[in-house]
C-alpha cells in the first residue's frame, strides 16, 4: 500500500517504456490484491486506478491484446 501513498508515482512511472510500466502496475496491483487490506482513502483509489489505467490505455506500437504475466 506504501507504492499508493507515493503521490509523484504515476508521473514517474510515465517515463517508463510501456512494457516496463505494465509490469510494475501489475506487481503492485498484484500486491495490494494479496494483501488483502481495504483502501481506506480516496486518494489512495485514485492512485489505484492510475496504475490501472496504464494496464488498460493504449499505446502506438503496442498492441491492445498484449498480456503480461508476473508470477
Amino acid at each position: 500500500m506504501i507504492a499508493l501513498k507515493l503521490s509523484n508515482y504515476p508521473r514517474v512511472i510515465e517515463y517508463l517504456h510501456i512494457p516496463t510500466t505494465k509490469v510494475m502496475a501489475t506487481v503492485i496491483i498484484q500486491s495490494i490484491m494479496k494483501n488483502g487490506k481495504c483502501i481506506s482513502t480516496s486518494e489512495k483509489v485514485e492512485a489505484l486506478f492510475e496504475l490501472i489505467k496504464g494496464l488498460i490505455k493504449d499505446s502506438d506500437g503496442i498492441p491492445n491484446d498484449e498480456v503480461i504475466l508476473v508470477p
